[in-house]
């Protein structure tokens, strides 16, 4: 328990740098309150863990303070450097950000025993999601990878000189952001929420403050630009994204099947581990070569690689 309280007080610290450090802006203010959102939500859930016969006071708060993450890691991920911040969003990506104040009313006015219940949480710190859990889960996940949507595309529309500024802040909030991602879809595969893989989150939390902590203070600030519509590999991103949580339900379903008793740990190390990866892929100049190279050969009217034909002729 002590090593993992040691990733809370450095993101807490990290915060308090950049409160210190940098201008007043949308994306700051989105960036700080989602950072303290998810030191509560770790504070909170260890001391659940901590004191199990107050289960129902602090998963309380910290549904609460689940249910701020969606605003602010949204509002983050779609005015961080970004030259006219808000007014660039178009009417869709507006009206999700403000649809994503819900889930602070939801989870104020709904009742914890809607959200989940435990039978037995001293001996096994499980909690089994109820239906408005389930639904209230399904609809963070499709959040977070929204917002992991926007970081992808506001670090390629950098221009490649200026990209190395943005490249561990984008990444260091996209680990964080990947591993709230697969914590909270394998709750939905198995319609329950492992408490035990609580410390493996905060250990997250620490690692990508470290990133955003690294860019800050060797990368200098990032340029502002103008976020192009490339609708073409947009729709690649959302598919990786996509097929990335099929195979994750279609692993879960392996591991059940075959009935390997460490499924669950096992599952969230080999997804977190291949959720890193998926961030590294997107972020890869080369994999976005080929990306365009294969759209272009096979979708637009151009299907010739010119160099292959000139080497031809």
């Amino acid at each position: 328990m002590p090593l993992t309280i040691l990733p809370i007080i450095f993101a807490f610290l990290y915060t308090c740098y950049i409160l210190a450090r940098k201008t007043f802006s949308i994306s700051t203010f989105a960036l700080v309150c989602g950072l303290l959102s998810c030191i509560s939500l770790e504070v909170f859930d260890l001391i659940a863990l901590t004191y199990p016969d107050a289960l129902g006071l602090w998963k309380h708060w910290a549904m609460v303070a689940e249910a701020l993450l969606p605003v602010f890691w949204l509002l983050f991920a779609t005015t961080f450097a970004r030259e006219k911040g808000l007014r660039s969003l178009g009417w869709i990506q507006k009206g999700l950000l403000l649809a994503s104040c819900a889930f602070f009313l939801f989870a104020l006015t709904t009742p914890l025993g809607e959200f989940f219940y435990s039978p037995d949480f001293g001996e096994e710190r499980m909690l089994f999601l109820g239906g408005d859990g389930y639904l209230f889960y399904i609809c963070l996940v499709f959040y977070l990878a929204l917002s992991l949507y926007n970081l992808e595309k506001t670090l390629m529309a950098q221009p490649a000189p200026e990209r190395w500024r943005v490249k561990f802040e984008v990444l260091g909030a996209g680990a964080l952001l990947s591993v709230l991602l697969v914590y909270y879809s394998q709750a939905i595969l198995y319609r329950s929420i492992d408490m035990d893989l609580v410390p493996v989150r905060a250990f997250s939390l620490g690692v990508g403050v470290a990133l955003m902590w690294f860019s800050g203070l060797w990368q200098g600030e990032a340029r502002k630009i103008r976020v192009a519509k490339g609708i073409a590999y947009r729709s690649v991103v959302v598919l990786i994204i996509g097929v990335y949580l099929i195979g994750l339900g279609l692993l879960g379903e392996g591991m059940r099947y075959l009935g390997i008793s460490t499924q669950r740990s096992m599952f969230f190390a080999v997804a977190v581990v291949s959720g890193l990866v998926v961030i590294l892929l997107l972020l890869s100049e080369k994999v976005r070569r080929k990306i365009k190279v294969a759209l272009h050969k096979n979708f637009y009217q151009s299907k010739y690689d010119y160099r292959e034909q000139w080497l031809e002729f």
